[in-house]
């Protein structure tokens, strides 16, 4: 894909594993998460389908804590995590990834930190992310909290040559 100057590289397509039955038993070690907990547990990246929609959120030990769209609170150890894609946080809703990208129920995936910890959850409407944490939803407003979005490898086109070309102007110079 080319943009103003810049390559970027396609990362391979995400992935999302069955925790119990896929990523545990596979031995694998590539499931993003974004943190630990007090008690150095890993904080998942996580989505479950929740009345016929996936709805994304976290996973602690083997547990995944969600918000349904009804801004219920949930938590359930049918879930599944996000493996084969490298992710950053972005301010900018259009380049959230979604739980689902091929479903009408485009649910973004949102984050913040609570007790400087970060989790993941809900968002709604692209300007309201939601999250459950220890039960009780925290929510915060746009523009304070960031979207999971994929990463983007962009390679400057041209930088070597422009390199060399500095490299020779100067060799020219001191010719002179």
């Amino acid at each position: 894909m080319k943009r103003e100057g810049f390559i970027e590289r396609a990362d391979t397509m995400p992935t999302w594993i069955n925790y119990q039955t896929e990523y545990l038993r596979s031995g694998r070690n590539d499931a993003k998460f974004f943190g630990l907990t007090k008690s150095n547990r890993r904080i998942y990246l996580a989505r479950t389908l929740h009345k016929g929609y996936y709805v994304p959120g976290y996973a602690v030990d083997g547990v995944g804590y969600f918000v349904s769209k009804k801004l219920q609170p949930f938590q359930t150890k049918n879930f599944q995590v996000l493996t084969g894609m490298e992710v950053e946080f972005s301010k900018c809703h259009e380049k959230g990834i979604a739980a689902v990208e091929r479903d009408k129920t485009r649910y973004l995936i949102g984050s913040f930190c609570i007790e400087d910890k970060r989790f993941c959850g809900l968002v709604l409407d692209n300007i309201i992310c939601c999250i459950n944490f220890d039960g009780k939803i925290y929510t915060k407003e746009a523009p304070d909290f960031e979207f999971i979005a994929k990463k983007s490898h962009r390679v400057r086109r041209g930088g070597l040559k422009m390199k060399e070309n500095s490299r020779l102007n100067v060799e020219r110079l001191a010719r002179k």
